[in-house]
C-alpha cells in the first residue's frame, strides 16, 4: 500500500509532466526555417506593395458591375511567393492554375441545391482532386474555392468570379513577384530546372558536385520512394546536399583531390585554330 502511494504521489506526476512537455514541444515547435527578421524586411516591403498594387490594378480593370475586387486567398499566396519562393507550390503554374481551377469548382459547388456544409465538403474534395490530377497544388486555392460557397455564387458574380477578380489578382501578383525577386530581392523566381550540363564550361561531363557522389537521378529515385510532400524543389535539395557533401569531405579528408572535380571532356584548341 505504501509503495502504491509513493508511485501515485511521485512517479505518476513526473510522468504526466514529461508527457505534457513532450506534447507541447512537438505541437508548438517551429516547423519552417525562415530567415531572421532583419533579412526579411525587403520581402515584407515587396509583399505590402504587391497587395496594394493588386487592389489598385483590380479596381482599374474590373468591370463596375463586379462586386469583388480582391480575393482573400491572395494574401496567403503573397506569403508563399515572397517568403517561400522556392517551394514547388509557389511556382507560377500552381499559382495561376490552382486558383482558376478552385474558383471554377467553388462556383459550381455553390450553385448545387444542397446544404452549405455539403457544398463546402464537396468543394474541398473536388479542389484537391483537380489540383493533384493537374499537378498544380496551391494551398490558398482551397480558400478561393470556398469563398463562393460561403457568401453565395451571386455575391461573387457567378462564373465571372474566375476572371474578375481571381485571374486579375493572380496575374498581377505573378508579374510583381517576378519583378521584385529578380530586380530588387536578387533571388531566383521562378525556380529553374537543374541544367543537364555544366553551365559555366559547357561540356558534357557531370558537374563537380555530382561527380563527388549523388546525382540528380539518385535524388529523383529517393523522392519517389520518400512518402511525403517536400516543400523544396529538387534543384534546391541538390544544392543543399552538395554543400553538405563538401563540408563532409573537408571534415573527413581535409581536401578534395583535383581528379575528383576536374572535367575530362575538356574543350581544347590547337596552334592553328582560328580565333573565332
Amino acid at each position: 500500500m505504501r509503495a502504491k502511494l509513493i508511485y501515485i504521489n511521485t512517479v505518476l506526476p513526473r510522468f504526466q509532466v514529461y508527457c505534457v512537455m513532450r506534447f507541447t514541444s512537438s505541437m508548438f515547435s517551429s516547423a519552417v526555417s525562415t530567415e531572421p527578421l532583419a533579412d526579411q524586411w525587403p520581402a515584407l516591403g515587396a509583399a505590402t506593395l504587391s497587395m496594394l498594387a493588386i487592389g489598385l490594378v483590380s479596381a482599374l480593370v474590373t468591370p463596375g458591375i463586379q462586386p469583388l475586387l480582391l480575393v482573400a486567398s491572395s494574401g496567403a499566396s503573397i506569403i508563399l511567393i515572397f517568403i517561400l519562393p522556392n517551394s514547388p507550390v509557389s511556382q507560377p503554374y500552381p499559382l495561376i492554375m490552382g486558383h482558376l481551377i478552385c474558383a471554377t469548382v467553388g462556383v459550381s459547388c455553390a450553385l448545387l441545391p444542397v446544404d452549405i456544409n455539403i457544398q463546402a465538403a464537396l468543394c474541398i474534395l473536388a479542389c484537391l482532386l483537380a489540383m493533384v490530377l493537374l499537378d498544380c497544388l496551391h494551398p490558398p486555392g482551397g480558400a478561393t474555392g470556398l469563398m463562393p460557397v460561403i457568401v453565395g455564387a451571386d455575391a461573387v458574380g457567378t462564373y465571372t468570379y474566375i476572371f474578375f477578380p481571381v485571374l486579375v489578382n493572380m496575374l498581377v501578383l505573378l508579374i510583381l513577384g517576378i519583378l521584385f525577386h529578380r530586380y530588387c530581392l536578387k533571388k531566383e523566381y521562378p525556380s529553374q530546372a537543374s541544367p543537364l550540363q555544366d553551365p559555366i564550361h559547357r561540356h558534357k561531363d557531370a558537374s563537380p558536385l555530382t561527380r563527388l557522389g549523388i546525382s540528380h537521378k539518385d535524388l529523383d529515385a529517393a523522392l519517389k520512394v520518400y512518402d511525403a510532400q517536400l516543400n523544396i524543389t529538387e534543384k534546391d535539395l541538390s544544392r543543399v546536399y552538395g554543400l553538405a557533401q563538401q563540408n563532409a569531405y573537408a571534415r573527413k579528408f581535409g581536401e578534395v583531390r583535383c581528379k575528383d572535380i576536374m572535367s575530362r571532356d575538356v574543350v581544347t584548341v590547337e596552334r592553328d585554330t582560328e580565333l573565332e
